[in-house]
């Protein structure tokens, strides 16, 4: 069972946390980078180097060079830390943790998120250290840890609870029903009396309720719908559409997508081709490509289900065309898993198949591995846990993760010579076994 819009919920939850907080209070300063690195030149006092810094970073960022953003934070810092100004200094580590992240070099991401909370400890900045407490959750929910992602949305939850912000509090009970039922051994009754929390408390909201109405009720269809109790989820799901108005025609295929995927895991494909039909009409409104590919793929699935392959490898095609190639993208992989299904079972029908295609989902797949294996490297559990002082042993799970990296790259280089043989010959060899696929258990929305 494969899920429509991965990861979109904490995206989506995680745009506040995400944003500048490096802000400090300085006279107005020009924009232009030359203007601006010629007034650092002669500026011989600290607070306003500080500013002058904080503005480089913008414009850096602005005009997405984020080396020489990073470099200019980096020196706010070391100032910062220097003249003994905490909040800039802690807030400084923030955002190049924020840049670290983007890169997705986890590790350091965490060494400066942890460096910017040990600075805000310092001036007891409260509010701040929960923003970067739900970052350091990103990560783990990023890297598919949903558990230790739930240790710090509870230690943010708490904070938010006592300084009695209710929006806050919403998205920490969002978060956290989210992890108690995303991970391998799903806790349903805690999700949901998390959700059951979030709902009240957006009934108390005077701004933006019907915004957090929408996505609590569609993750709670999620939840039903990942412990296959359908009805449940087709009524969540329903209710969440009730919250969006019909400018909104993005969140409706959503919505739309999300019931026609229930039905189809019943085996109603009727019911289900409606749905994602009126998902389909509205898809030219998705601005984000990723939820086109997810939504393809379904439709791909459907077709599949019901052994029309020829139309199921078309909408699989087109959704491999939407896919982002140069990121792990779970979408990307779900594609290329379905439509080698469809290939083998077009062949074993007699019928063609493109070769050129074949070639290019062969291709992708090895990128796709070579990708998996940096973030192996790249995220380092080990560090992790003793960053972050957890008490799991990671060992095991490194390991783990290492050998089917190495074994999905041995079967994708077999694969590739075989296919090579077969060309050779003038026909073309498919076999019905599997890749293995570390499919990390994520949610849609």
């Amino acid at each position: 069972m494969k899920y429509v819009f991965t990861t979109i919920v904490t995206v989506l939850l995680f745009v506040a946390c995400n944003s500048e907080i490096a802000e400090p209070s300085t006279p107005t300063l020009p924009e232009d980078i030359k203007q601006l690195e010629a007034l650092l030149v002669n500026e011989s006092n600290d607070v306003s180097k500080l500013s002058i810094y904080n503005a480089l970073y913008k414009a850096h960022n602005k005009v997405l060079d984020m080396t020489a953003a990073y470099h200019y934070l980096a020196l706010q810092r070391q100032l910062a830390v220097r003249t003994g100004d905490y909040l800039v200094a802690g807030k400084s580590c923030y955002n190049m943790g924020l840049i670290k992240k983007g890169q997705r070099d986890y590790i350091k991401a965490i060494d400066l998120y942890l460096e910017a909370i040990g600075h805000l400890e310092k001036i007891k900045d409260t509010l701040r250290i929960a923003v970067v407490l739900d970052n350091i959750g990103s990560v783990f929910v990023e890297t598919g840890n949903y558990e230790y992602a739930k240790k710090f949305y509870q230690r943010t939850g708490a904070i938010h609870y006592a300084l009695n912000e209710t929006k806050n509090q919403l998205i920490a009970d969002l978060n956290l029903g989210l992890c108690y039922f995303a991970t391998s051994q799903p806790k349903y009754d805690s999700a949901r009396l998390y959700f059951e929390s979030a709902l009240t408390l957006a009934n108390e909201l005077t701004e933006n309720k019907l915004y957090y109405l929408n996505r609590i009720y569609n993750q709670m269809g999620t939840m039903y719908y990942h412990a296959k109790h359908y009805p449940e989820a087709v009524d969540n799901y329903l209710k969440s559409l009730r919250y969006t108005d019909v400018a909104q025609e993005e969140q409706q295929a959503i919505g739309f997508a999300n019931i026609g995927e229930v039905y189809m895991e019943q085996g109603l494909y009727k019911e289900a081709g409606k749905w994602l039909g009126r998902a389909m009409t509205l898809s030219n409104q998705m601005e984000n490509s990723q939820r086109i590919a997810g939504l393809l793929n379904i439709l791909g699935r459907l077709y599949q289900l019901q052994g029309d392959h020829e139309q199921g490898v078309q909408y699989l095609e087109h959704a491999i065309e939407e896919a982002d190639k140069d990121v792990i993208n779970e979408h990307l992989q779900e594609s290329l898993r379905l439509i080698r299904q469809s290939y083998v079972a077009l062949r074993k029908a007699g019928k063609p198949v493109n070769i050129e295609q074949y070639e290019n989902v062969l291709l992708l797949d090895a990128m796709q591995d070579l990708l998996e294996e940096e973030m192996v490297d790249k995220t380092n559990f080990k560090a992790l846990q003793a960053a972050l002082g957890l008490s799991v042993e990671l060992d095991n799970e490194k390991k783990q993760k290492t050998a089917e990296i190495q074994l999905n790259s041995r079967y994708g280089y077999a694969v590739i010579v075989l296919f090579a043989l077969v060309v050779i010959t003038g026909a073309i060899l498919f076999t019905t076994s599997r890749k293995i696929y570390k499919i990390r258990q994520v949610l849609e929305w």
